[in-house]
């Protein structure tokens, strides 16, 4: 059954076959989720599963479907981009349980499939997946009072590419279409004035990028190593990028950016449970790729391994 509404309400376990919700983004990509829902539902279905296909009609959709399975599924499954992901990670958090979360990534960067090296055969994702061959507690950072993301929130320079390049250049171009419109930025960086302190730490001025994530590649430009970062350790990564006033200091910035290797003033780099920031301006921000908030004042923590992943 293919379903383009809401859900049916027989709770789980009434059957003795193991529930699995699968959410399919149609226009993920080249819409590659509407030419593979099919096979994909037909894998998850492999090792017996019961498996519901609900397919996405609107922004936040995923997130509703997520948020109103409660305790109905075992597991639940999106298929889309990392902005699919985002959205299902929403209605996850919000819901009174937690089934747990697989993903098939079929959009233009996938970060998040990158940072847990998913398959990028949609249909060998979802055979692991149904297997339960690999189950991962992760920590999730929690935006705000009531907003989450999976691997990280961003502002500045490169940010907006991400929710601002139209979805038939995406398409079309794939990862070229982020470079194309983030290298603009690379002639027009502003900055913003912000004070920010976290645990055993605070930094104040002009600063042209900043994020807090937790994952080992952040939008294809930053690889963290595994001695700097863990998905499960309960610490967000801090990272932030003074706005250069030389030609001098912008080459090493991005020289430090591309080799991971941060100097603690012109690039900050700190390991992080809780961050709270103050613009002296409302300031956009980007959760997972997709705009969250254009905020002055944001707080910003870690949900310690709130999530169970199936790889």
């Amino acid at each position: 059954m293919t379903a383009r509404g809401g859900l049916n309400d027989r709770k789980a376990g009434e059957s003795g076959v193991e529930r699995t919700l699968l959410i399919v983004n149609p226009a993920a990509g080249r819409k590659t989720g509407e030419k593979i829902m099919d096979g994909v539902k037909g894998a998850l279905s492999e090792n017996g599963a019961e498996v519901t296909c609900c397919v996405t009609n609107a922004p936040g959709h995923a997130a509703e479907l997520a948020e109103s399975a409660g305790g109905q599924y075992g597991t639940i499954v999106c298929c889309g981009g990392d902005g699919t992901l985002h959205e299902t990670l929403q209605g996850l958090m919000r819901a009174g349980t937690r089934p747990a979360l697989g993903y098939i990534p079929c959009g233009t960067t996938n970060d998040f499939a990158s940072t847990l090296k998913l398959s990028r055969d949609p249909l060998e994702a979802a055979r692991s997946i149904a297997r339960h061959g690999e189950r991962l507690v992760l920590d999730v950072g929690r935006f705000g009072a009531d907003r989450f993301f999976s691997y990280v929130a961003a502002f500045g320079a490169f940010t907006e590419c991400s929710y601002g390049t139209p979805q038939p250049l995406k398409n079309a171009l794939g990862y070229l279409a982020y470079l194309l419109e983030g290298s603009k930025d690379l002639f027009n960086l502003k900055s913003v004035s912000l004070r920010a302190r976290w645990d055993g730490g605070e930094a104040e001025g002009e600063f042209v990028y900043g994020s807090v994530s937790n994952s080992m590649s952040i939008a294809a430009l930053v690889h963290l190593g595994e001695d700097q970062a863990a998905l499960d350790d309960g610490q967000l990564e801090l990272m932030l990028v003074r706005r250069p006033k030389t030609l001098d200091q912008l080459l090493r910035a991005v020289h430090m950016l591309k080799k991971s290797s941060f100097d603690g003033e012109q690039v900050i780099f700190a390991h992080v449970t809780r961050v709270e920031f103050e613009m002296s301006e409302p300031t956009a921000w980007t959760l997972d790729g997709e705009f969250g908030a254009a905020t002055e004042n944001v707080q910003i923590a870690v949900e310690p391994r709130a999530l169970t992943f199936l790889r």
